[in-house]
């Protein structure tokens, strides 16, 4: 007994293909030998018990076309002896059109490795490659080669990781009733980068209970330029509102403060978080020796909203000047300097 000969319909649909009926040979002879029994195909049962009109392959009929089997002896081919079988009929079958293979490229977001290599769900991007075609009918497989793709020979697994940046996947789509049936195509998968910000922890962020004064907290942007991005500003998790640069203003209060920064082209993000700490309580020091020995060297009076500020110097004959330092403000940190 014969299997039915399955293909798919071409760009045509004309519902007329080629069949290869000389592929049924091995399975109608069986454990005959191909040496000692001569097969045919014919388009009728009366050319296949007569022996006339045999088909050649590829053979081109339309869908449901009936192939009438001969199998005969060797020595008894033409000789009208009878020694023939013309029990055997097969159906050549045309499943329907050939599928459509549509590539769409698949991107993520690096992590903070920044390495180009990401895990992707490639059975996720099935839906795009079949556009609209049924998933019942059609199957998806992925490779890392046309030839691969094109022999069905070792599908991917997903999720699977990238071994490039970008990197070129090749799909085939394939009928379910007809392997030969099938159409491949190519997409890339790209990892996107991430933005990358910095705050300097060279400074610490102190507040005084009950702040009346603001500080502020700068970032900087190491691989992106303000243009490129939206900024957001978080304390504790909750979205400060109108802070959408690089540097956030009015801090008054204590708590982890967070930049979250995102690629406007890809929507890639990543976060970067500062704690500001409040002081136990906020006193101006009465005096200072900036000497170099790690005691009393600096004071910081961020805090405070210092117009003017007057130092008494001690020097080596013992005579006091009067140090003045006028500022105009924190948002202006420059400052005149006279002494009297």
């Amino acid at each position: 007994m014969a299997q039915d000969i399955v293909t798919c319909d071409d760009e045509t649909a004309d519902g007329v293909e080629d069949f290869d009926l000389d592929a049924q040979t091995a399975t109608i002879l069986g454990a005959q030998s191909a040496t000692e029994f001569v097969t045919t195909y014919h388009a009728t049962l009366a050319d296949a018990q007569s022996g006339v009109n045999p088909l050649t392959s590829p053979y081109n009929a339309m869908d449901g076309t009936v192939i009438y089997v001969r199998v005969e002896d060797v020595d008894a081919v033409g000789s009208g002896s009878g020694c023939a079988s013309t029990n055997t009929t097969f159906n050549l079958v045309i499943s329907g059109p050939l599928p459509t293979a549509n590539g769409v490229d698949m991107e993520l977001c690096d992590d903070d490795t920044r390495d180009g290599i990401e895990a992707f769900d490639l059975e996720s991007n099935s839906a795009n490659i079949l556009n609209g075609q049924d998933p019942a009918i059609f199957n998806v497989t992925y490779y890392e080669s046309q030839l691969d793709a094109d022999a069905a020979m070792n599908p991917l697994v997903s999720p699977y990781s990238n071994t490039s940046n970008p990197q070129t996947i090749f799909a085939r789509v394939e009928n379910t009733t007809a392997t030969d049936c099938y159409k491949t195509t190519s997409f890339s998968l790209i990892v996107n980068d991430i933005p990358v910000t910095t705050i300097s922890s060279d400074f610490v962020y102190e507040v005084c209970p009950n702040a009346t004064v603001p500080i502020s907290i700068t970032a900087t942007a190491d691989n992106y330029s303000p243009s490129e991005v939206t900024i957001s500003w978080l304390n504790e998790g909750v979205l400060v509102s109108g802070q959408t640069g690089l540097t956030i203003n009015n801090v008054l209060t204590a708590g982890t403060y967070t930049i979250q920064v995102m690629f406007n082209a890809t929507g890639c993000m990543s976060s970067e978080a500062i704690d500001v700490i409040e002081l136990p309580t906020c006193i101006i020091p009465q005096g200072i020796s900036p000497n170099g020995d790690g005691l009393n060297d600096k004071f910081d009076l961020s805090s405070y909203d210092v117009q003017r500020l007057t130092i008494f110097i001690e020097t080596e004959l013992r005579y006091t000047k009067k140090l003045i330092i006028q500022t105009s403000g924190l948002d202006n940190p420059q400052m005149a300097m006279s002494y009297q």
